[in-house]
């Protein structure tokens, strides 16, 4: 076979070096101004975005720090302000933002990408009390919030339920769910 002859493969776009990074970033700190401009809470990117007292940095640091510091490094956005305006965000937040989607055979076989991600979502809100929430999104996808399934009545219908292991998630568009705040603060 002659070179003209062979298949054209499109290798896989890879981003430079700690470009990932700085997406990532840059995700957590549009959902903290999302959250600000929608909420009567400010929230924040925070110090490190969880990488201080996350995984196994928790044992080390994070068990050294006062509660209202934990709060500040344990999620990738965090409320600043909640005792000034006497309300309490109810969750600790997880942001992942990736180039490929799940794919369906994944989400309903339990191996998609975002039922990791809740799970990292679950391990840090057990450390300050908080239900666990997963804000992601794909290249060209619109931002999704997974929570764990409830019933919320009068609210918004989630967009999917999907689940694995017994755990329920829902599923909903940020921008619609970020339009019920009661969903998202209650008084402190």
């Amino acid at each position: 076979m002659s070179d003209a002859e062979k298949p054209v493969v499109k290798s896989k776009r890879k981003l430079k070096p700690g470009m990932g990074k700085a997406k990532g970033s840059g995700f957590e700190s549009l959902i903290a101004k999302k959250l600000s401009a929608a909420l009567p809470i400010n929230f924040i990117r925070s110090p490190g975005s969880g990488a201080r007292v996350g995984g196994k940095n928790f044992a080390t640091i994070g068990a050294m720090m006062g509660e209202e510091a934990l709060k500040l490094f344990n999620a990738d956005v965090v409320p600043v302000n909640e005792a000034a305006v006497g309300l309490r965000f109810s969750f600790s937040i997880e942001c992942k933002s990736y180039a490929t989607a799940d794919n369906f055979t994944s989400l309903v076989s339990g191996s998609a990408n975002v039922f990791k991600w809740f799970e990292e979502a679950v391990i840090d809100s057990a450390k300050i009390g908080r239900e666990p929430i997963l804000v992601f999104k794909w290249n060209r996808s619109p931002i999704f919030v997974a929570v764990l399934a409830r019933t919320m009545e009068g609210m918004v219908t989630p967009a999917l339920r999907i689940g694995r292991a017994g755990r329920d998630l829902d599923v909903y568009e940020f921008d619609e769910l970020i339009k019920h705040p009661d969903f998202w603060v209650q008084p402190a």
